[in-house]
């Protein structure tokens, strides 16, 4: 954590988004200094030009061009037929496939929060490295990321695949929490601390279908949060997609560039999840919605007047400062205190509104 927040010191000093390995992968302060340096006589001129100079630290791929200039002309089916062509060729495994598992907080005897990392090229742990330390210091905060992202990792071939490799890591504990469980138990909690699983935008798909699974097989969790998570064949889904990924490129240089094991994994993944919604679950589910749309790209429509997500059979929904991806970030700290407030709420009575006032 103290890499993380060094990075994240940084990156405010120079104004200058950083990946989340940053310091991890410079074994010396003079090389952090130098690379430091050349990111910022890099950056763009204070005309306001856009940087189109390959993404630092990655080969600027033929994939990742080729779609990155479709997506920016507006071709997003072109660019869509051309990521699924590509995981179509991928390896893939018919067997569970576990996710990488990274530990966010040491934790203590506090809630055991599992995070689920969305299907998008920014996937990993740095998602949540904000939101996590956000929440309380003896909470034990970790993050799944889907498999397929890695460039020698099999894509899973079915939905139930995926979802079983997830399942698996919370159910056997990999995550490394104190007292985290072979078997929870019957109350969903490993020596007191309360399970929760917690995904934001395709990530809650994963949590809640990894929670699902668990009480299918014995192992309830104490409950999921959503954060502005959307079933991907709605109408409100659709219309953002444009902004979505306008906004996934403006975020490039945070996951060090995209690869096309990062956008092949995306497209397959999405399609596996495309049918989802919400169904009947034994347990409290929060959906946290952004207050504020996405910007819109150049020449794209705004977002429509109903852009929020709407889901069925969700205990709770009630609505967070940011937009989709500063929810988790800027915002942090008012995210972080609604589920926190609503956790609470849940264990001890009726759930508690937010500071806004709304509720369900």
């Amino acid at each position: 954590m103290a890499a993380v927040d060094l990075r994240n010191r940084l990156a405010a000093a120079t104004g200058t988004a950083l990946p989340s390995t940053v310091v991890l992968t410079r074994p010396t302060p003079a090389a952090l200094a130098d690379h430091l340096l050349e990111l910022l006589d890099s950056a763009p001129d204070s005309d306001g030009q856009e940087d189109t100079a390959p993404t630092d630290g990655v080969p600027d791929d033929l994939v990742t061009r080729l779609h990155r200039d479709a997506v920016r002309a507006g071709r997003l089916d072109e660019a869509g037929t051309l990521l699924r062509g590509l995981a179509a060729l991928r390896p893939r495994s018919a067997e569970p496939v576990p996710p990488v598992v990274d530990r966010l907080t040491a934790g203590g005897t506090g809630t055991r929060l599992v995070c689920v990392a969305p299907v998008v090229p920014l996937t990993g742990p740095h998602t949540y490295f904000t939101l996590a330390g956000s929440l309380p210091d003896d909470w034990s905060i970790s993050c799944l990321t889907p498999p397929g992202f890695g460039p020698d990792e099999p894509l899973p071939a079915t939905r139930e695949a995926l979802v079983a490799g997830l399942a698996g890591a919370v159910a056997s504990g990999a995550d490394g929490a104190p007292g985290a469980p072979g078997a929870p138990g019957t109350d969903g909690t490993a020596d007191g601390a309360p399970v929760v699983l917690l995904g934001t935008s395709s990530g809650g798909i994963l949590a809640h279908e990894t929670a699902r699974y668990l009480a299918a097989h014995g192992t309830p969790v104490r409950a999921v949060v959503l954060l502005d998570t959307y079933g991907l064949d709605t109408p409100a889904a659709a219309s953002l997609r444009p902004h979505l990924w306008h906004a996934l490129y403006e975020r490039e240089r945070q996951a060090g560039g995209y690869t096309a094991a990062h956008l092949s994994a995306y497209a397959w993944t999405v399609d596996l999840l495309h049918t989802w919604t919400p169904g009947p679950v034994p347990f409290p589910t929060l959906l946290l919605r952004a207050s504020d749309p996405l910007p819109a790209p150049p020449g794209a429509d705004p977002a429509p007047e109903r852009w929020r997500t709407e889901l069925p059979c969700v205990t709770t929904t009630l609505t967070t400062p940011g937009d989709h991806f500063t929810l988790t970030n800027e915002h942090a700290a008012a995210t972080a205190g609604l589920i926190r407030d609503w956790l609470a709420g849940t264990g001890i009575g009726p759930v508690m509104p937010g500071a806004d006032g709304s509720g369900r």
